[in-house]
């Protein structure tokens, strides 16, 4: 669901690169619901083409979360929008945002408790 090892493992060195790098996940984590938001608006409009391209955008903030179930329902959405099977997407819309739900909540619970561990200010 949600797993910060492989991004945080490239922080490990020094206190500075680990707050780093939990502010770089902090700022993930506020765009990722309006992402979605943005892609479901474009698809709904009928802006198919945009959507993919706003589904493939979130597919590789989530993915660098580690979040990759979420990931692989993008990938699905974003290969029926090419194939033009648009029948296959709305369903695939309701459970990457039950999916993206639970994954926000389970990081952003980790995140809170790596910032306060990490001394980090709430306005950093």
């Amino acid at each position: 669901m949600f797993n910060a090892q492989s991004i945080m493992a490239v922080a490990k060195d020094t206190p500075q690169s680990r707050t780093k790098m939990l502010l770089l996940i902090r700022r993930l984590l506020e765009r990722c619901p309006s992402q979605l938001q943005e892609a479901m608006q474009a698809w709904q409009d009928g802006q198919h083409q945009e959507a993919g391209r706003l589904f493939h955008s979130l597919r590789g903030s989530v993915g660098s979360l580690g979040a990759e179930r979420v990931a692989a329902t993008l990938l699905v959405i974003e290969q029926a929008i090419r194939e033009s099977e648009g029948d296959k997407v709305p369903p695939l819309l309701q459970q990457v945002e039950q999916e993206l739900t639970q994954t926000y909540t389970v990081a952003q619970v980790w995140l809170d408790q790596e910032l306060k561990a990490n001394e980090v200010p709430p306005e950093a």
